[in-house]
């Protein structure tokens, strides 16, 4: 079991340890040796990551544009298709100087048919 006096005497223990390990300040303040891929790199780095940003920005611009013009396009072969449309009915108009000399079945059923019978009660 351990007592207050075995407490205290591995704690000053300790406490040597601990002062006999103190770093020296000015090693931690100095600045660590760089890597080799950090030195390979260099200023390198920072340049190609903007450079592959800036790329990727003009084509997702350019895609954009692409996409627009093609939907602009599409809306005006919609307009050109619908401006260019003709009724059925105006290709009959075309006709109308021989409508007078033209006689259809519903006209002729409609002569035959009198007005003045009423209908008959099944």
């Amino acid at each position: 079991m351990i007592n207050d006096k075995t407490f205290q005497k591995i704690f000053q223990q300790m406490k040597g340890e601990d002062a006999r390990n103190v770093p020296v300040f000015h090693q931690l303040i100095r600045p660590k040796e760089k890597s080799s891929l950090r030195e390979a790199l260099g200023i390198w780095f920072p340049v190609v990551g903007a450079l592959a940003t800036i790329i990727l920005a003009t084509t997702l611009l350019f895609e954009a544009v692409k996409k627009q013009h093609q939907q602009e396009m599409a809306q005006l072969q919609q307009w050109e298709t619908l401006s260019k449309w003709q009724a059925p009915t105006d290709s009959f108009l075309a006709y109308s100087t021989l409508s007078d000399s033209i006689t259809t079945s519903s006209d002729t059923f409609m002569s035959t048919f009198e007005f003045s019978k009423k209908p008959q009660n099944l």
